[in-house]
């Protein structure tokens, strides 16, 4: 008696496969026949009959659920066995939101498949939230899925403030990892009585890297805390996001002076790959009292054009008490010798400790300050070796070394 009942219920299961598969489209149906009767299909295969039983619950679930059986739909289950259910209620998520199953979204479920669990979440979010799916790229949305419950979170909060609509919810499907970041950076803004959508277009627009959006919302952090929050400073950092982190570095030391932050970041564009060196050139000369931040926007930009080699020069006259209005103003008037590769890597290299002696720094000075057109290499050489002898002369005198400086 038990198994004639076993025996009835493989008859009823195979009947409602068998209907299921009638009802599909000629070219699925030829797809599941050639995947049926392909080798070992009858022949006792474990492997082979576990696949061919999962595919029946597949298509039953599809069946439930009204899905249909479209070939993408088919195609997809077919090929990732292991995420079929996950596929499925991504099939549900994306009717419910009336979003059609094309050939380009076939292909962006095939390639993220990993995501397929968070990009249902996502969906749902979308759902529960009313926003509208024909603005939202399922590509953005589906590689997004990876950090699904931070960009689901960082909707919900954006949503609770009336600040979420289709560019801000771009906007954190395109950074996912700092989207809740992006969120309470939103918020702050619109505490602040700023209008938030503009940013949201101005990084929207940009092409600063995932990698180095973290940076930026620190800055702009930073200018919303000083107080110098605007719109054209957002603009520069933009525009200079591959220096951003440089950009950044710099302001961090400015914070120790943060009235000069203002002039740091209008005239970094001008060298933004030595805004580094841009902020600890105004520290130094800030400390000798040579620029305040009521000095004109003409000596700000002096500072600017200063490399590393001035830097590294004028912190040793800082040192010795030489760095004065009078050897400012020669060294920005002629400082080629300064920022030659071969100086600029020897003063890099000194010890952190190295202090010239008054003689020294007199005869650089003479070098330094002779006019760009009448430098010669041999004037250059003549530089480098002060820094030679004087390295060679510590190194014969008693006493540990420091290590090289910046």
């Amino acid at each position: 008696m038990a198994g004639h009942n076993n025996t009835e219920n493989i008859e009823t299961t195979s009947m409602s496969t068998q209907t299921i598969i009638q009802s599909l489209k000629p070219e699925v149906v030829r797809g599941l026949m050639q995947s049926s009767s392909s080798p070992g299909a009858g022949g006792g295969d474990d492997k082979e009959e576990k696949t061919t039983i999962i595919s029946s619950v597949f298509l039953n679930r599809l069946n439930k659920l009204g899905l249909g059986f479209e070939r993408r739909m088919i195609n997809l289950i077919a090929a990732h066995p292991e995420s079929g259910n996950r596929l499925i209620s991504v099939f549900k998520a994306l009717k419910e939101l009336k979003i059609e199953l094309t050939d380009h979204l076939e292909h962006v479920i095939g390639q993220n498949i990993a995501n397929v669990g968070g990009a249902v979440n996502l969906l749902g979010v979308m759902k529960d939230l009313d926003i509208e799916p024909n603005f939202v790229p399922m590509e953005l949305l589906f590689q997004a899925a990876r950090s699904d419950s931070t960009v689901a979170q960082s909707a919900r909060d954006l949503h609770e403030r009336d600040l979420l609509d289709k560019s801000s919810f771009n906007l954190i499907l395109a950074y996912p990892e700092e989207s809740l970041n992006i969120s309470q950076f939103l918020i702050e803004l619109q505490d602040h009585a700023y209008n938030p959508a503009s940013l949201v277009d101005k990084l929207r627009a940009s092409l600063i890297s995932p990698a180095h959006m973290n940076t930026m919302l620190n800055l702009l952090d930073l200018l919303l805390t000083k107080d110098i929050y605007d719109l054209g400073i957002v603009d520069i950092l933009v525009r200079q996001g591959k220096f951003i982190d440089r950009i950044y570095e710099g302001a961090r030391k400015l914070l120790a002076v943060p009235e000069l932050l203002n002039n740091y970041f209008v005239l970094l564009e001008r060298n933004p790959e030595n805004a580094n060196i841009f902020a600890k050139n105004l520290l130094l000369l800030h400390s000798t009292s040579l620029i305040n931040h009521c000095s004109s926007k003409e000596d700000f930009l002096k500072v600017s054009q200063l490399g590393v080699g001035t830097f590294h020069f004028m912190n040793y006259l800082q040192q010795a008490g030489m760095l004065n209005a009078a050897n400012y103003q020669k060294i920005c008037e002629n400082n080629s010798i300064l920022e030659r590769p071969d100086v600029v890597t020897t003063l890099t290299n000194l010890p952190l400790m190295t202090k010239f002696t008054h003689e020294e720094l007199v005869k650089m000075m003479t070098l330094v300050t002779k006019p760009a057109i009448f430098v010669t290499l041999r004037d250059a050489n003549e530089f480098n070796e002060v820094l030679e002898e004087h390295q060679f002369r510590m190194g014969k005198a008693p006493g540990p070394r420091m290590g090289p400086g910046r």
